[in-house]
């Protein structure tokens, strides 16, 4: 079971919120308020090998500063204090979520490297589906080979196709 306490928090009824400009709604991203500790770490199997890898599978659940990582399976370096090949996972950061098929994450600096997956940054309202993204969390995102757009259903809105989209997540 995962410790710590996760809250799903409607913002003003934004399940249901459509976005007057742009007429786009992205339920499937609640707004979450995340309270648990950074080094918590739990799975349906964990095997500990004495030079401090941690082999992770099925419900893998692993707490960061502000968020936390989901996924089918995830290899835990204990000295680098690093998640890699993680499998089927999901990041969620900062209010930020990042699905993707396999990605590795350095816990302390933030940078991160996932690859086949989508984005969504919701202070932009932009959802992002990316073949690699590369950068740090809070600071740089480098998505390649990539599509964005402020709507689920493109019909409704607009789309970007590019091979590579900076974003700059500093917001001072």
């Amino acid at each position: 079971t995962v410790s710590g306490n996760i809250f799903a928090f409607d913002e003003a009824g934004f399940l249901n919120y459509k976005n007057g400009l742009q007429n786009c709604s992205y339920p499937q991203y609640p707004l979450l308020i995340y309270k648990d500790e950074s080094d918590v770490i739990n799975a349906g199997t964990m095997d500990i090998k004495s030079n401090g890898k941690m082999y992770l599978d099925g419900d893998v659940f692993i707490g960061l500063n502000e968020g936390k990582i989901n996924a089918d399976s995830a290899t835990f370096i204990q000295k680098q204090n690093s998640v890699k090949d993680i499998k089927n996972g999901s990041i969620y950061h900062s209010k930020n979520y990042f699905n993707f098929l396999t990605g590795s994450l350095e816990k302390q600096s933030g940078r991160l490297q996932l690859d086949n997956g989508t984005t969504f940054l919701r202070e932009r309202n932009l959802l992002i589906n990316f073949e690699s993204l590369d950068g740090n969390l809070g600071e740089y995102l480098n998505f390649k080979n990539a599509t964005l757009t402020s709507c689920n259903n493109n019909s409704q809105g607009w789309k970007i196709e590019a091979e590579s989209i900076n974003i700059d997540e500093n917001t001072s």
